[in-house]
């Protein structure tokens, strides 16, 4: 279910250096696509889904009551973004919600991402969840807290990695003349996922 439209715009960041932009992901060139089904990676904030390409940036806001869009970089590398200190499974954890180039006026969501931190402590740039806004979750493929070993029986193989990074890529045809690649990066370390990143773009 995709959140209501809004009217009004949320706060808006003016250009400069945030501290805390979304994390990277890998450091590389070119990802190489080799599943044959996209994968999965359910966002929600209490009863609201948040659905990549669909949701937008001030539909988030309005559901959390709280989050300023930032923004970095011009044309391509154009990156607006809310970022939020919440728990995720029990972790002390942030989350990025993205919007890129193909984001366009209305910033939808182009990918999210997750990082378990030692701690649940907010900033002005990553305020916490006020409780109204529900339970954050992330199911699917992957989680914060999920071992190498249930990601590679839910997933198999990675496309591609790259230093402690997973990546499961896929690249198919929506429909004639709309092409979306999905991509889900997974940041291993002793075992567990610590960090991800799930991006999905359509273009023709």
């Amino acid at each position: 279910m995709l959140l209501p439209f809004l009217l009004s715009l949320p706060a808006l960041a003016i250009p400069g250096n945030p501290t805390l932009p979304p994390p990277a992901g890998a450091n590389v060139d070119a990802i190489v696509s080799t599943m044959t089904t996209p994968p999965a990676l359910d966002v929600s904030m209490g009863e609201r889904h948040v659905e990549l390409e669909h949701t937008t940036l001030a539909d988030v806001t309005h559901q959390a009551g709280i989050g300023t869009i930032h923004h970095r970089g011009d044309a391509a590398d154009s990156q607006y973004w809310l970022c939020y200190t919440t728990t995720l499974h029990g972790r002390p954890a942030r989350i990025w919600l993205s919007s890129g180039e193909l984001g366009g006026e209305q910033h939808t969501v182009g990918s999210v991402a997750a990082s378990v931190v030692d701690s649940v402590a907010d900033s002005d740039d990553c305020p916490a969840l006020p409780s109204h806004a529900g339970i954050v979750r992330m199911a699917g493929d992957a989680s914060l807290g999920s071992t190498s070993a249930q990601l590679g029986e839910r997933l198999g193989k990675p496309s591609m990695t790259v230093d402690d990074w997973w990546i499961y890529s896929y690249s198919g045809t929506v429909k004639p003349g709309l092409e979306r690649i999905s991509t889900l990066e997974v940041r291993i370390r002793g075992g567990v996922v610590v960090a991800l990143v799930m991006s999905q773009a359509t273009t023709e």
